[in-house]
């Protein structure tokens, strides 16, 4: 009586059994190292936008103030929302109190962060409205203050995974690009 080549049921169960054990073992590790990859990619990212925004040395933006005289705006925050800007025409003025509208700002050649200082960031880190995002598609956010962010006075951060800005908490996840002693 001849044999047939090929495996028997027993052994295809046994070979895919050992594959779904591989398997349960390795999908932990394979989202740490996502984890992590994100993590990694966000504080390079943090780090390159801070240093390109103390490089660029802009202080502030001058806006008229529609009565003949001047209002000055943080740099990269014109419309106050903590958020690095995107070109004004897309960012949102109605966080304005002042009266102050977009098209006062985009009046004056202000174009938003990226456009002005053009650092050099994949695509895949500005979102549909210009805004820089970090690995969890959200927001950059930036603020003023020598105290606070030390020589360069401005503070540029990702609130990190959990989506909380936390950014002066000891056991925050946020990431930011000033030296947190």
């Amino acid at each position: 009586m001849r044999r047939q080549a090929g495996f028997t049921m027993i052994e295809l169960l046994v070979v895919i059994g050992i594959i779904c054990l591989l398997m349960a073992m390795i999908m932990p590790a394979a989202a740490l190292f996502k984890r992590q990859a994100q993590k990694t990619n966000t504080r390079a990212l943090v780090r390159a936008v801070t240093l390109a925004a103390t490089n660029y040395q802009l202080d502030a933006l001058t806006v008229p103030d529609g009565s003949g005289g001047w209002r000055t705006y943080p740099a990269w925050d014109w419309n106050q929302d903590h958020l690095l800007d995107a070109r004004p025409e897309v960012d949102d003025p109605t966080i304005l109190s002042n009266g102050h509208t977009d098209h006062q700002v985009y009046a004056t050649g202000y174009v938003g962060f990226v456009d002005t200082v053009k650092p050099e960031i994949k695509p895949s880190f500005i979102n549909a409205r210009g805004h820089l995002i970090d690995a969890w598609k959200q927001e950059l956010h930036v603020a003023h203050g020598k105290k606070i962010y030390g020589s360069s006075g401005i503070g540029i951060w990702s609130i990190g995974p959990d989506g909380i800005d936390a950014s002066g908490a000891s056991e925050s996840d946020d990431i930011v690009g000033w030296d947190s002693k």
